[in-house]
């Protein structure tokens, strides 16, 4: 355009003077700078604006982290519950995961994106200025996104604070009074219920239950009030056995998705899991409490069992790490029928094990985990069992003859 602009005005200029008179008239075209389709003036105007105001951004989600009673005063009544409860009334209704969904066209869009960088990378089409100016922002909000949708929730008041749970210096001897309790329980639950049953309950019913354990749960304990359901089925079940997933929490669209390959004793526990994370709680040891706790009010005995059947395990594999000897004792007093299930649900697993769950869902998430404040990354999953001690201390202080 502008080569064109620059002939014609020099044409004029020569007419002018009289030097020539062309046989054709002619027609000046202006010179006009072409926009960059990539990088138009409102998107730069964005840019600019996200990058300026990134500090102030930061320092304030930064004094969130550093004042837990904010985000449970301010933050969540007025900010996650809201704009969460609003993605599952509009979403919550599509039998899709919409998440996922949106996931993969982000992960195609991110792989056209790369490959046309390193097309523009090798024929030196590129300033690295602007390189800069296009990514520093998109990850200004991303993590913005991230923390306002999700991120702020890891530092919330504990839990076992506001249920006035000890769970301070876990004693040898309480691991097994808590599992011996829990091989009781566990058993109960399973003979109350029809086991055989079970493997042909479909998922979709169990979505639709699931809210009532959180109904009884809410009558008892202020907080754990769930509204508007939105649990899918995860598309890709081989993939998310493959790397390990029972389930996952989508902040962006506020859906719990579950791995409906996950085995029929553990999947109500999952489901009540992602319920948890939902409701705002997304400490895994927490998460797991409370989908424990959902499970364990639920009239209907398979989210019983399950709930029992999740926690017996989990402090079984507690004690093993540090009592090998009364790891063993405490195993052979499980109930057969439930450590044939067990040893199901365990080849089930070793089915799908691939050495890459070591960095995915090992190394990955760990580091997830520990970025967001949670010191023991993976294996705070297990740290449950301190929250299950503190409520058998609080359950024998409030016996009859105990002060």
């Amino acid at each position: 355009m502008r080569g064109a602009a620059s002939v014609d005005t020099g044409a004029a200029f020569l007419v002018s003077f009289g030097i020539f008179a062309p046989a054709y008239p002619i027609r000046l075209v202006p010179s006009v700078q072409t926009a960059d389709p990539d990088h138009p003036p409102l998107a730069g105007a964005w840019k600019t604006l996200l990058l300026l105001t990134f500090p102030i951004q930061y320092l304030l989600v930064h004094w969130f982290t550093e004042h837990p009673d904010w985000i449970e005063r301010g933050y969540l009544p007025y900010v996650f519950r809201p704009v969460t409860g609003l993605l599952r009334l509009l979403l919550g209704w599509i039998p899709l995961s919409v998440g996922q969904l949106l996931l993969a066209g982000f992960i195609f869009w991110a792989c056209y994106r790369l490959g046309r960088f390193l097309s523009r990378l090798f024929r030196r089409q590129l300033r690295w200025e602007a390189v800069l100016f296009s990514l520093l922002p998109a990850a200004v909000l991303i993590y913005i996104l991230y923390m306002v949708l999700w991120g702020l929730c890891y530092h919330r008041v504990p839990l076992a604070t506001r249920l006035q749970l000890d769970t301070g210096q876990v004693t040898q001897a309480e691991l097994v009074r808590l599992a011996e309790r829990l091989t009781e329980q566990t058993r109960r639950a399973r003979r109350r219920g029809d086991p055989s049953a079970y493997p042909k309950v479909h998922p979709e019913v169990l979505y639709e239950r699931a809210h009532l354990g959180f109904a009884q749960l809410a009558r008892r304990q202020s907080g754990f009030e769930y509204r508007l359901t939105s649990l899918k089925t995860g598309l890709g079940a081989s993939l998310l056995s493959y790397l390990n997933i029972a389930g996952f929490y989508l902040p962006l669209t506020g859906e719990g998705v579950v791995n409906p390959y996950v085995h029929p004793q553990r999947l109500p526990f999952v489901i009540t899991h992602e319920m948890a994370h939902q409701l705002g709680y997304a400490s895994e040891e927490e998460a797991n409490y409370l989908g424990y706790l959902a499970c364990r009010h639920h009239p209907d005995p398979l989210f019983r069992y399950a709930g029992f059947y999740g926690m017996l395990f989990y402090t079984l594999e507690t004690i093993a790490l540090v009592d090998p000897v009364a790891y063993e004792r405490l195993l052979a007093r499980v109930d057969p029928a439930i450590m044939q299930e067990r040893a199901a649900e365990i080849r089930f697993w070793q089915r799908y094990y691939l050495p890459i769950q070591a960095v995915t869902t090992g190394w990955l998430y760990d580091r997830f985990l520990k970025l967001n404040g949670q010191a023991s990354g993976v294996q705070s999953y297990g740290q449950v069992v301190e929250l299950l001690v503190g409520e058998m201390r609080r359950e024998q202080v409030m016996l009859p003859g105990k002060k």
